[in-house]
């Protein structure tokens, strides 16, 4: 049986320290499940900068040669801590070659990516529910820093297990001081955001919704004279991985300020971070603290600041209608695993079947997740 464990703690309380301190104290291997690269990437260079060298990660930054280093440093018993981006669990080869190993401990970091009522919902978090069972790792440990009831009620019930201690902690940080100031229109944002930005500021953050928005603000500050730069997943890798150093570098070639979608945003480890400015609404309220709990990680002074318009929330509304599956969809996924072959009582699928069918892979998870929390499936395992 194994031993279960959920913790819920603020941004900056130090989740990290709770698994990979145990991770070198236990035999075998522990997996670490990631949703970021550079979330990833900047935990595994900090370890190695303590000399802690059993440590290495696996996800498409890596190159082949890379990857089949790093593999056949696992074979040689040479990794404690391995890190592993979430879509690695679709492939059987990879799990087949995972459980030739002792996994000591299972981490899900950022759990609340497997609900789909929470903020930034991953569809490929579906697949480590059937992971966690092929695996059978002796310990499981879920960590999250915002997570409602109800969201840890659904990661639970997702993944089918219950947890042996439950940990949370009280989101209030006395530090953050929180505003909102409304506008009517949106041009009006780029008044407020000048009259904010004409003190001296240190680092900061502006978050926005869309791509197009974040360049346009930046080039919006950059002509009066920011070290500035945007940050959105549409950017190639080596020009979102400058960005992010220099908003890291304190001299003279760094930047004060990153305009970003929420691509920039877990592993974003700086403590010295004094303003955090939304130019649009999140979908959540959840979302909106993971990412101005950004600021002030060093316990000093930050400022939390919501450029408010009536009409951001038809962005989110969007987003919910093409984002979750509908009634038709449903009903069409339905009938087709209803084409599958029965025996007796189930019909036998896996959802790489449905694939073929035309429907995308992410919502074909999604969908089967939905259509078994209305009761028309049951996994049979």
């Amino acid at each position: 049986m194994e031993r279960i464990f959920f913790a819920a703690f603020p941004t900056g309380y130090g989740k990290s320290l709770c698994y990979q301190l145990p991770a070198l104290m236990l035999p075998g291997v522990t997996v670490i499940v990631s949703p970021l690269i550079s979330l990833m990437k900047d935990q595994v260079d900090a370890l190695r900068e303590q000399k802690i060298y059993a440590v290495a990660l696996l996800n498409s930054s890596l190159s082949w040669e890379e990857y089949r280093a790093e593999l056949e440093r696992l074979e040689r018993g040479e990794i404690k801590l391995l890190y592993i981006a979430p879509e690695r669990f679709r492939s059987r080869r990879f799990l087949n070659l995972l459980n030739s190993h002792r996994i000591s401990l299972f981490v899900i970091d950022e759990v609340h990516c497997i609900s789909q009522w929470g903020h930034d919902f991953r569809p490929s978090y579906l697949a480590l529910r059937d992971a966690i069972h092929e695996l059978h790792p002796s310990s499981i440990a879920l960590f999250t820093a915002t997570a409602t009831p109800d969201v840890r009620t659904d990661i639970l019930d997702h993944l089918k297990i219950q947890p042996l201690k439950s940990f949370t902690r009280g989101i209030e940080r006395s530090n953050l001081k929180f505003s909102v100031c409304e506008v009517s229109v949106e041009a009006e944002k780029y008044s407020l955001l000048d009259e904010y930005m004409q003190q001296p500021r240190d680092k900061g953050i502006v978050y926005a919704g869309r791509r197009r928005e974040t360049e346009e603000i930046a080039s919006h500050l950059k002509k009066r004279g920011h070290r500035v730069d945007f940050y959105h997943a549409g950017r190639v890798d080596v020009e979102r991985k400058r960005v992010q150093d220099r908003f890291f570098d304190d001299g003279p070639d760094g930047l004060d300020l990153v305009v970003a979608t929420n691509a920039f945003g877990m592993g974003i480890d700086k403590s010295d971070i004094r303003y955090i400015i939304h130019w649009t609404m999140t979908g959540t309220l959840e979302q909106y603290y993971q990412e101005a709990g950004r600021a002030g990680r060093d316990g000093e002074t930050a400022h939390c600041i919501l450029f408010y318009c009536p009409d951001n929330r038809k962005l989110h509304e969007w987003f919910v209608k093409e984002g979750a599956p509908n009634k038709p969809d449903l009903l069409k996924l339905l009938k087709l695993v209803e084409t599958f072959p029965s025996v007796g009582s189930f019909r036998m699928f896996a959802a790489e079947d449905l694939e073929l069918s035309g429907f995308n892979a992410d919502k074909i998870r999604v969908g089967i997740s939905h259509l078994e929390k209305l009761g028309f499936l049951t996994e049979i395992v």
